[in-house]
């Protein structure tokens, strides 16, 4: 089972804001609860350098309750041998989805920038990550809980 999380991609990062605080307790929660072993993200070693970060808030807390990590975005070199545009979510997502594919037989959170999945029409149907994931016969649930409220 694939557990996803939309996200406003301050939370990954900027530790002093407010929502991410709220962010990182709900995740705790949810990795204790479903008892998931396994944490993936929409992240790469090119963001940290952007946000001008060692890490990500959520690899933080992988490292904290000692549960497997991983970061799923391709870096820039990996995207231009790839031909995939930063604008391509759905080549982005493939990315991802072969980046986890050997743990689908496990639990997992994975934490993506919430354009990801806010393409649906109505809250039955999914769109985007969640739409692949589920094409591909991995059963996937988006948490009901958000976290991408823009900036004030």
């Amino acid at each position: 089972m694939v557990y996803l999380i939309g996200v406003n991609h301050d939370v990954q990062w900027d530790r002093e804001y407010d929502q991410t605080r709220e962010f990182m307790a709900y995740l705790k929660s949810q990795i204790y609860e479903l008892e998931v072993p396994l944490i993936a993200e929409e992240w790469s070693d090119d963001a940290s350098r952007l946000w001008k970060v060692s890490s990500s808030t959520v690899q933080d807390l992988a490292r904290e309750l000692g549960i497997e990590y991983r970061a799923c975005d391709p870096e820039r070199d990996e995207r231009a041998r790839q031909g995939i545009e930063k604008r391509d979510l759905r080549a982005r997502e493939s990315y991802w989805y072969e980046k986890i594919q050997d743990k689908f037989g496990e639990k997992m959170i994975f934490v993506c920038g919430s354009e990801h999945l806010n393409s649906a029409t109505s809250p039955d149907q999914l769109s985007g990550f969640a739409l692949l994931l589920a094409e591909h016969g991995v059963d996937v649930l988006i948490l009901p809980e958000r976290f991408d409220k823009p900036r004030e």
